[in-house]
């Protein structure tokens, strides 16, 4: 059941970004659940490893800036990965990485 509210609630995530932003387009809320799916298990088997060749940057950095670097690239491919996911520009994957990173953290906090 945790499982099944957290991938509701990511997904309802991103499809408020996709309302925020006027340069992330998603086909809808199927499309938002398809992508967190991607977006998990591109986490589960890059993610990981991303994040422990950042750990060594974590010594100089926050654990959440390379946490985010890790969020951004896997958002960047899973807009690769997916028809009806798009985001255009690099400035707006930045900024949809950080509203999703702050949101899944409020949101998650509050559960």
């Amino acid at each position: 059941m945790h499982l099944l509210i957290h991938w509701i609630v990511d997904a309802l995530i991103i499809l408020a970004v996709a309302k925020i932003l006027p340069g992330v387009k998603l086909r809808s809320f199927g499309t938002a659940l398809v992508v967190v799916l991607v977006l998990g298990v591109l986490n589960v088997l890059l993610g990981w490893w991303m994040t422990l060749i950042g750990a060594a940057f974590t010594l100089f950095l926050l654990t959440g800036l390379v946490r985010f670097v890790v969020n951004t690239f896997l958002l960047w491919l899973t807009d690769k990965l997916l028809a009806g996911f798009e985001i255009d520009g690099v400035g707006t994957l930045l900024l949809a990485s950080l509203i999703m990173t702050i949101l899944h953290h409020v949101a998650f906090r509050l559960l």
